[in-house]
């Protein structure tokens, strides 16, 4: 059986402004530095683009956002993060 003793999560969230991007990677920084580069999870909100998390340090990440997806009717678009770490 294995057991966990302390776990570290860093969350956030990030608004874009839906149609044209001048550019498709964002460095995001973490509000806490993590002991080791964390698992990313990612989750796009009112649009159908993809992102990806690359280049992951225990400080943050690059956040990839693929302009290929066709916007809905919104206006902006939401990428949410979710970093953790458990050991």
């Amino acid at each position: 059986m294995t057991t966990f003793s302390r776990s570290e999560i860093n969350t956030g969230k990030l608004i874009f402004t839906s149609g044209s991007m001048p550019q498709t990677s964002f460095p995001v920084t973490f509000q806490k530095k993590m002991a080791t580069p964390p698992n990313i999870t990612l989750r796009v909100v009112k649009s159908n683009k993809t992102a990806l998390a690359e280049n992951i340090t225990p400080t943050g990440f690059t956040l990839i956002i693929s302009d290929d997806g066709l916007d809905n009717e919104e206006t902006s678009f939401e990428v949410h993060y979710h970093a953790i770490r458990v050991y």
